[in-house]
């Protein structure tokens, strides 16, 4: 398991940080409205940690399904979602690169 940090700001289009809600709170949003193909429960667990916390732990698994989510979802702009794809592929390569599945930031 791995540690995902959504305690990010977003950033607009010319690069600068928006203001209001971070990353982890906007998925966090999207998760607990609807959530296909992850599992109910899990994606209410998830929202409620990246909520209050800002991150999650998830396996390679979870990295892939939630990045298939964020992708599919109609609620995000193609801006919004990039940025937390980025920090999901981010991990897994940091994995890869590891050679580790498992261990914590």
């Amino acid at each position: 398991m791995k540690k995902l940090s959504l305690n990010i700001q977003p950033k607009s289009l010319n690069g600068v940080e928006s203001k209001g809600d971070n990353l982890a709170k906007i998925l966090a949003g999207i998760l607990s409205n609807k959530s296909p193909g992850i599992d109910s429960i899990k994606a209410m667990d998830w929202a409620m940690k990246l909520f209050n916390d800002g991150s999650i732990e998830i396996d390679r698994s979870d990295n892939q399904k939630l990045e298939k989510f964020v992708e599919d979802t109609d609620q995000l702009t193609n801006l919004g979602k990039s940025q937390i794809i980025n920090v999901l592929r981010d991990l897994r390569s940091t994995k890869e690169k590891s050679g580790q599945s498992t261990g914590g930031n």
